[in-house]
């Protein structure tokens, strides 16, 4: 065996080493990317439906203050 090389075995728990890595990176965007859409969400501030004269009613609060 020369100097520095690496068993299989060695190059095959790098390789899954690697791939673990990936897969928790991934797992991680998966969540950031929920957590935008939680945060993009429009909800209505009591149950029911909320639509556009709501939202106006906002609009003009914040305008007039």
């Amino acid at each position: 065996m020369k100097v520095g090389s690496a068993t299989r075995q060695k190059v095959a728990t790098a390789d899954a080493a690697v791939l673990e890595a990936a897969v928790k990176s991934d797992q991680a965007a998966i969540d950031n990317a929920r957590l935008a859409i939680e945060y993009a969400a429009i909800r209505a501030p009591v149950p029911g439906r909320t639509g556009a004269i709501n939202a106006k009613r906002v609009i003009d609060k914040r305008t007039k203050s």
